[in-house]
């Protein structure tokens, strides 16, 4: 029996119980004790993964005021909810790259020799006008 299942002395007005033709529903009698009752009436299962699916939640405290009238404001000129206005701000954040990231990144690139100098290029330019 799973650790999800209850026994017939926890069943508190009645449950559901496991046949060939899916999940009936029984009531307290001496039928719940030949069945694993599972309590309550749904699979916690199905409600555990659930929960471990479910987009996770950030609130953000102490925002001024005058900030957050100005995200509503932005949210509403592109036809948003601040939420959503927000969601996607938050995954534009989430898909930059950090200082230290990119550091590192320029740190693996080879340098490069460019065959004119900045200065003479500048210089050149200038010398055109």
């Amino acid at each position: 029996m799973s650790h999800f299942a209850r026994t017939a002395d926890n069943l508190r007005g009645g449950g559901c119980v496991s046949s060939n033709d899916g999940w009936r529903e029984i009531s307290w009698n001496q039928d719940a004790e030949r069945f694993g009752v599972c309590w309550p009436r749904f699979d916690m299962c199905y409600t555990c993964n659930y929960v471990e699916n479910v987009a996770k939640m950030i609130q953000i405290r102490h925002v001024p005021e005058d900030v957050h009238r100005k995200l509503k404001a932005r949210a509403a000129e592109v036809g948003m909810s601040l939420s959503d206005f927000l969601r996607k701000e938050v995954e534009l954040v989430a898909q930059r790259p950090t200082i230290t990231q990119l550091l590192e990144r320029i740190a693996r690139r080879s340098s490069v020799r460019p065959r004119v100098s900045a200065a003479e290029v500048i210089r050149a330019e200038r010398d055109r006008r």
